[in-house]
């Protein structure tokens, strides 16, 4: 928090060197890769409540709020001192449910999912923000990137329909 995001950011480069170990694991298990190109290209749907709410979770952990905040902080990171605030705050947070009996992986799956839940309204107002003269000036979003954003904002307002639908 103290720190200036260009010198850390170094730090940060070299941590990323650590997700090497899911290559790792790939080799040390013993996967059956024939079997994971056919589920990869066809995967077995379920239309269960758990199955439904589980694509809303992967969902929310791939389009995180703070993941559509964090480069506009990282911009004015000079002001963006409350940003970091939020963010030790949180750690504080997190540290201290390890406290209570609160269950950490059912804390950070439903999580995962409120943020697939908020998403939506996120991305709509992004994405009507991304297309405007006025807003982006000459950075406006070519149209490939509008018809991907909306198709992408579309599936994941449908998961969430579809999981509230299967939920009721």
């Amino acid at each position: 928090m103290f720190i200036p995001y260009s010198r850390y950011v170094r730090i940060l480069k070299w941590l990323t060197l650590a997700l090497l170990a899911y290559v790792a694991t790939a080799f040390v298990m013993h996967i059956l890769w024939t079997q994971v190109l056919i589920n990869t290209v066809l995967p077995h749907l379920s239309w269960k409540p758990e199955y439904i709410t589980t694509v809303v979770a992967v969902f929310g952990t791939t389009i995180s709020i703070y993941l559509f905040f964090w480069q506009a902080s990282q911009e004015a990171e000079e002001m963006a001192k409350g940003f970091y605030g939020i963010i030790a705050l949180s750690i504080l947070i997190g540290v201290g449910l390890c406290f209570t009996s609160i269950d950490p992986i059912k804390a950070l799956y439903w999580s995962a999912v409120i943020n697939g839940v908020i998403s939506v309204p996120i991305m709509v107002v992004m994405m009507l923000m991304a297309i405007r003269p006025d807003v982006m000036g000459r950075f406006v979003i070519s149209f490939r990137l509008k018809v991907l954003g909306w198709v992408c904002t579309a599936v994941m307002a449908m998961a969430v329909i579809a999981m509230f639908w299967s939920l009721g």
